[in-house]
């Protein structure tokens, strides 16, 4: 659970009257500290136990949502154990970007702005051409709402946040993603741009994992609702062969095969 330390000792700064930026790992805009504040207010043992529970019922919820996730293959991912023991957010705020309402968006891309921004695009594509401009307008207040609440509470939070925050090239570095495989992922991204082109949603959500410079192995929970046994066995191949291989880009193995499957059927 040491994401999830980082996030309940940053909420216990804000409790203490202190910047979250103080906390060694910390890395997000500041609203993150403040939505674990309940989470600070616990000892640790107990935040930790409550946290792994709100983990599990944002998978039931998710798999209520939308019925077919619910199977062996989703419990038996290795990303998905792999979010549990690190006590991250990602499932949760791709649970909320894709089922939740338009607003909430307004919220995740100051939560985790790396997924944040990506789950609203994916959203603003499959909204009607119609009420695309109705939806970003939501979008856009929320956001602007969000965005004075922490220049208001957190005078500078940005020069904090930018100052904290480790450059691209540091996090490309350990990406799980083709970054993460250095000159070798050149063909990888290569490939994904090429298929992203048909627009489906394991295409679009693949290419995300292949390309995203700072992505972990955990966000590959996004791509829940296209696995199969197959790419359940290569998450455990890519999982045993990273801490061999020092990087986590190997996890690329997961959706490059969702890809090629996609192309050959």
């Amino acid at each position: 659970m040491s994401d999830f330390q980082v996030y309940w000792q940053a909420a216990r700064a804000v409790l203490e009257g202190f910047s979250p930026y103080t906390v060694t790992g910390y890395f997000s805009p500041p609203l993150l500290a403040w939505l674990f504040i309940p989470f600070g207010l616990l000892g640790w043992k107990v935040a930790a136990a409550s946290w792994l529970l709100v983990n599990i019922g944002g998978l039931l919820a998710w798999c209520y949502c939308d019925f077919e996730l619910l199977s062996w293959k989703i419990l038996c991912f290795a990303p998905l154990l792999f979010l549990l023991a690190m006590g991250q957010i990602d499932l949760l705020v791709i649970f909320g970007g894709l089922c939740g309402p338009v607003a909430l968006l307004g919220l995740l891309v100051f939560v985790k702005p790396q997924l944040g921004v990506v789950l609203l695009l994916w959203r603003w594509l499959r909204w009607p051409r119609d009420k695309r401009r109705v939806n970003l307008a939501i979008v856009a207040e929320i956001a602007g709402a969000a965005w004075l609440a922490m220049g208001w509470l957190h005078p500078g939070w940005v020069g904090e946040w930018r100052a904290a925050t480790p450059s691209l090239a540091v996090y490309a570095r350990t990406s799980a993603s083709a970054w993460g495989l250095g000159w070798w992922g050149i063909p990888a991204m290569i490939g994904a741009a090429l298929l992203f082109e048909k627009r489906s949603p394991v295409s679009f959500w693949s290419a995300f994992a292949l390309l995203n410079p700072v992505s972990n192995a955990y966000s590959l929970v996004v791509l829940f609702p296209y696995l199969d046994w197959w790419a359940v066995g290569w998450g455990w191949v890519a999982m045993a062969l990273a801490p061999v291989l020092h990087t986590g880009g190997v996890f690329v193995i997961v959706p490059l095969y969702l890809l090629w499957k996609m192309n050959n059927e």
